[in-house]
């Protein structure tokens, strides 16, 4: 794990898929109502543009072990689930 000055968000996943996300700068807790707990995500990566463009936190997961699908946030709000597998 690297950091640099430019950095203002880690994001992390639990051993039980479920993601976190907290603000390096004020050090609080953000978006802990996306955790949909019948969701696991499996990987996130957090994307810092500048102050005219939009964040983005970009996640992959699956649904009760029934599809995977990538999932695109934006000011910690869900933009895009992508369906990316599954059996139906």
């Amino acid at each position: 794990m690297a950091f640099n000055y430019n950095d203002s968000r880690l994001v992390f996943i639990s051993e039980e898929g479920l993601m976190q996300s907290f603000d390096l700068e004020t050090f609080y807790k953000v978006g802990e109502l996306r955790n949909d707990r019948a969701y696991q995500y499996k990987s996130a990566v957090y994307v810092s543009h500048d102050e005219n463009e939009n964040n983005m936190l970009i996640t992959v997961g699956t649904q009760k072990d029934v599809c995977g699908s990538l999932r695109i946030f934006k000011d910690d709000e869900m933009t895009a689930c992508i369906k990316i597998a599954g059996d139906k």
